[in-house]
């Protein structure tokens, strides 16, 4: 797959589960949403980790999942 939709992949769970969650609990002032959203934002380092390290990636490279490590290969061409 190309290295945007892998990225937005990476990225939802940091987003839909930690995220939103956080942000609606400081607007309606739920500690419980507060501490869930914390804990998925905090339990999703390592997809920032793999965001920090595709950054130098064009959005159009090949990437795929390693399948029992966190990453990806990214099949480049020189």
């Amino acid at each position: 797959m190309q290295a945007s939709a892998y990225r937005i992949g990476v990225a939802m769970p940091l987003l839909v589960l930690g995220v939103v969650p956080y942000c609606v609990s400081l607007v309606i002032g739920s500690p419980w949403l507060l501490w869930f959203g914390f804990v998925f934002i905090t339990a999703a380092t390592g997809d920032i980790l793999v965001l920090w390290l595709l950054r130098g990636i064009d959005g159009k490279t090949l990437v795929e999942d390693h399948p029992s490590n966190a990453g990806c290969y990214v099949y480049a061409k020189d």
